[in-house]
């Protein structure tokens, strides 16, 4: 048998390879690509052997989600879509609210007392609120020993925070080897 489904969760073309890998490994798929243009996922199965909730189940593990439903797809797919944009929205705006005071205090009024302390505070609720879904995306791909652009997020964003906080809370470990400790918050 052969059927197309719709993905949610894909946000890059690496996305759509793991989502190829991890259903092409079950027993009873005969083949399955995946499209992040049209965000899908096409398999070609034995139903004997393999069930699309098979398929749903070991794209939940990595972050992904799978509509099964023929009947109501569209429309899942559809409002999936638009609560996905609204959560997108909300977190965007939230964090500009927080981003824009961290921007003027890092480049304008960087050597005021407790700066970096203001910078961390701002930057915190950014990383570990709006951000914290590629963490968790990270986290699900690692299981696996996968990585996607999620992974180069959390990574990146991830490490400089916490070098920023190794400075912030410890800047004389810096200082007693002659180095000035700058914060990438």
């Amino acid at each position: 048998m052969k059927k197309t489904f719709p993905v949610t969760g894909m946000s890059c073309a690496s996305c759509a390879v793991s989502a190829e890998s991890v259903v092409k490994v079950l027993p009873g798929v005969l083949s399955a690509a995946a499209s992040y243009a049209n965000t899908s996922l096409q398999v070609e199965y034995n139903p004997d052997k393999v069930k699309p909730a098979d398929f749903k189940h070991a794209l939940e593990e990595i972050g992904y989600g799978l509509l099964i439903d023929e009947k109501n797809s569209d429309k899942e797919k559809s409002d999936s879509d638009k609560a996905h944009y609204a959560q997108l929205k909300k977190r965007t705006i939230i964090s500009a609210i927080f981003t824009v005071p961290l921007v003027i205090i890092g480049m304008v009024f960087m050597n005021m007392p407790y700066a970096n302390y203001m910078m961390m505070a701002l930057a915190t609720p950014v990383l570990l609120w709006s951000g914290r879904q590629f963490f968790i995306n990270t986290y699900k791909q690692a299981k696996h020993f996968s990585a996607n652009m999620d992974t180069l997020v959390a990574v990146s964003t991830g490490m400089a925070y916490l070098f920023s906080a190794f400075v912030t809370f410890f800047p004389h470990v810096l200082y007693n080897l002659y180095m000035h400790g700058h914060v990438y918050f």
